[in-house]
């Protein structure tokens, strides 16, 4: 698990230091002490209670998420800019990266 954790954190590094280049922020910056939460969610649901929220509507307060979807099942939905929540399919071996409120935040200075 840690070395898991490690890994995806190194990821989201990546990320970082591509999107700060890109949006001329910051160039060669070091990215690697950033603070990071890490953690499973693990949804079990029953027949009763498919089709039902697992989590409630929220925004991600942190700079960037990484999410990995269940291959097989998927449910994880994004709301678009019309408040409609659109369903994200599962992309077997690959990760979704969302930007969050720090995010936008700065991007939107």
């Amino acid at each position: 698990m840690e070395a898991y954790g490690q890994a995806v954190h190194g990821l989201a590094v990546k990320i970082g230091q591509k999107m700060a280049e890109s949006l001329g922020v910051v160039k060669g910056a070091d990215f690697e002490d950033w603070l990071y939460e890490f953690r499973f969610n693990k949804y079990n649901f029953t027949p009763e209670t498919i089709g039902s929220p697992g989590v409630r509507i929220h925004t991600d307060s942190s700079f960037l998420s990484v999410l990995k979807d269940d291959e097989n099942v998927g449910g994880l939905e994004v709301m678009d800019s019309s408040s409609s929540f659109v369903p994200i399919p599962p992309f077997p071996g690959s990760f979704l990266v969302n930007l969050g409120d720090i995010a936008r935040v700065s991007i939107h200075k």
